[in-house]
């Protein structure tokens, strides 16, 4: 049996039905590995317990991360891919993991196919910040992205299409799914009417309330467009997180 690694920093709680279905239907061709720390650099994010999850599905490895400012070191990390013995490893895309180059790396010298699952790239990025991105995408055998824009991004950038295949980035399908054939536009009106007293437009986001957000920036920019119109515009903030008092 074929033996598949799949690497992260750590699995956030909202990982958890993508990884049960994994390692639910992988385990029939694959004997599925998961390496990753227990504990988030983010105090508010809230983790999997990975040992209990995998249970009888899959085996874990914990790594330990350690974190220099935005640049991300797994303790443990090498070892694993040298001890591991796995054909295939998923790494997470993330460039600022410095221990991510070296495992790739040398996971390719010992003859094993490795792939990223990313983001990629979002067009913004800044000429260094971009050609490094993509040096390191370069990496691996190819990359699992979570949309289109940014596949079609990194085949401008000279990057082989047949090495971009794009997975997207569902959290929970099934429930989803059922949430959604539950919706009826009543009960849509009945939510906007409860939370906003009245039929002024407004601005939903939806995410982590972290610092990198810059939420701060949607509340001024609110204010200014309030106080220089005649319309009321209001702001939907859905979601969690260490910024969430201050905002």
């Amino acid at each position: 049996m074929k033996k598949l690694t799949i690497v992260y920093h750590y699995f956030a709680h909202y990982r958890e039905p993508v990884l049960r279905q994994l390692c639910q239907q992988l385990s029939a061709d694959f004997q599925v590995e998961l390496m990753a720390d227990e504990k988030a650099d983010l105090p508010a994010l809230k983790t999997i317990p990975v040992s209990e999850l995998t249970a009888g599905l899959c085996k874990f490895r914990r790594l330990k991360n350690i974190w220099l400012g935005p640049w991300l070191w797994q303790i443990g990390l090498l070892s694993g891919v040298i001890k591991g013995k796995s054909d295939v490893i998923i790494f997470l895309g993330q460039f600022n993991f410095l221990s991510t180059w070296v495992a790739v790396l040398l996971a390719r010298l010992m003859g094993k196919k490795t792939y990223f699952w990313s983001h990629g790239v979002y067009g913004n990025e800044g000429k260094l910040k971009l050609f490094i991105r993509v040096l390191f995408y370069k990496l691996a055998h190819g990359m699992l992205l979570y949309g289109n824009y940014s596949r079609d991004l990194l085949i401008d950038y000279g990057m082989c299409a047949n090495r971009l295949h794009v997975i997207y980035n569902s959290l929970d399908y099934k429930l989803q799914k059922s949430l959604r054939g539950q919706k009826q536009e009543s009960s849509v009106s009945a939510i906007r009417r409860e939370l906003f007293d009245s039929d002024s437009p407004y601005l939903i986001f939806v995410g982590r309330l972290t610092p990198v957000k810059r939420l701060d920036l949607l509340l001024s920019a609110l204010s200014e467009v309030n106080h220089n119109s005649e319309r009321d515009v209001r702001c939907l903030i859905v979601g969690d997180g260490p910024e969430r008092e201050a905002l």
